[in-house]
């Protein structure tokens, strides 16, 4: 898979690239959001949300989801961990998934969270400030980190 398309699918769903090795984030109808290729032939999917607790009802959900059969995503390919949903894309042998397959798959599984769970507040992570928080990468995956937070950690930093 390649960056190329990664930037492509970043793009149409309003995500921002953040390093040149092929990582993006961003929000997707409010989830956290984050695609980042893998060193095999596939791109990785990460949704964070706020039902920490109901992994075993999203797993079900997925399960039943007309939506998501439809897609092709095989639920193998699903992982749900303490409020993080990850997909795994990947070309198969046969060729690489379209830009529409990818975002067909995607799509399908926030419909799903979103029927099953809820986005996470717009709150820092860190401070719980209410005040700007956006999506960043926050330990090589995506949160909600406040301007103040993120100021305070480069500082300490240097």
């Amino acid at each position: 898979m390649s960056a190329e398309l990664l930037a492509s699918v970043a793009a149409s769903l309003g995500l921002k690239q953040i390093e040149s090795d092929g990582v993006a984030c961003g929000l997707v109808d409010g989830f956290p959001t984050q695609l980042a290729l893998t060193e095999g032939k596939s791109m990785r999917v990460l949704f964070r949300h706020a039902g920490e607790d109901n992994d075993i009802q999203l797993r079900a959900a997925l399960a039943q989801s007309p939506e998501v059969k439809a897609s092709g995503l095989k639920l193998a390919l699903v992982a749900l961990r303490c409020g993080t949903v990850t997909l795994l894309i990947t070309d198969g042998f046969v060729r690489v998934p379209s830009q529409e397959v990818i975002i067909l798959r995607m799509r399908a599984v926030l419909q799903v969270l979103a029927a099953v769970s809820t986005a996470p507040a717009p709150t820092c992570r860190l401070c719980g400030s209410e005040s700007g928080a956006e999506p960043v990468l926050w330990d090589g995956i995506v949160d909600l980190v406040c301007p103040a937070c993120i100021a305070r950690v480069e500082e300490d930093a240097q």
